[in-house]
């Protein structure tokens, strides 16, 4: 952790004098490593999000709580979630589909796979946009397929709150701005909205910054799950 903060330390300085744009980078960085080792800070977090997706998020998302009195800044201890990461267990539904041999049924199975991943990222995308847009608790800024489980009984489990982001009222008002001027296609409320939110180009291009954000925040991926 320490040789992290140093290598940032010592980027930043090289960056103060040659590029002083990309110091919010590095500060931005910097802070979030910090806050991945530490796991009572993390505990902390993940039992705020537990809690709000308890009484907010849909019935089918749970998050683990942490074990306090068995956790400290180096340990993080939390309930035992049985079953496997979405990702893994996709993967292995896809590879099962692949080796069948009839076709009707391969099809079949196909289209099961397509129906429970779209399900899956339905309820995620659910869960993680209520903790984004609530001024109760933070969320996963890191919320990758390694870091969603399918369990045993069919739930499914968010974890890793070490990358953890709360953002505030301004914040989400602009978030939401965004969100309704992509569903308009407005595009001059887009650009902006953008603007506001710190988007930074050399030459401000606005067909790339509209390709920018319908990149990042409009694109269908639970539709176009596999």
């Amino acid at each position: 952790m320490r040789d992290l903060e140093r290598a940032a330390d010592d980027v930043r300085r090289v960056l103060r004098v040659v590029k002083p744009a990309l110091l919010p980078a590095v500060d931005e960085f910097r802070e979030r490593v910090s806050g991945e080792f530490d796991y009572a800070e993390e505990a902390r977090r993940m039992d705020a999000c537990a809690a709000f997706v308890e009484r907010n998020g849909p019935k089918r998302v749970t998050i683990p709580r942490s074990k306090r009195s068995l956790t400290t800044e180096k340990v993080l201890t939390m309930d035992w979630l049985a079953g496997r990461s979405l990702r893994d267990e996709l993967e292995r539904r896809a590879a099962a589909a692949e080796r069948t041999r009839f076709a009707p049924l391969r099809l079949w199975r196909y289209l099961a796979l397509r129906n429970a991943a779209s399900s899956a990222l339905r309820d995620v995308a659910a869960a993680q946009g209520a903790m984004i847009f609530s001024p109760d608790c933070g969320f996963s800024a890191d919320p990758h397929p390694g870091n969603v489980m399918l369990l045993e009984d069919g739930r499914i489990a968010l974890i890793d709150y070490g990358c953890y982001l709360r953002f505030s009222a301004d914040e989400r008002r602009t978030l939401a701005d965004l969100y309704v001027a992509l569903e308009r296609r407005d595009e001059p409320e887009i650009v902006a909205t953008l603007t506001d939110m710190g988007f930074v180009s050399r030459h401000m291009n606005e067909t790339l910054m509209l390709a920018f954000a319908t990149q990042c925040f409009d694109v269908d991926v639970v539709d176009a799950s596999p």
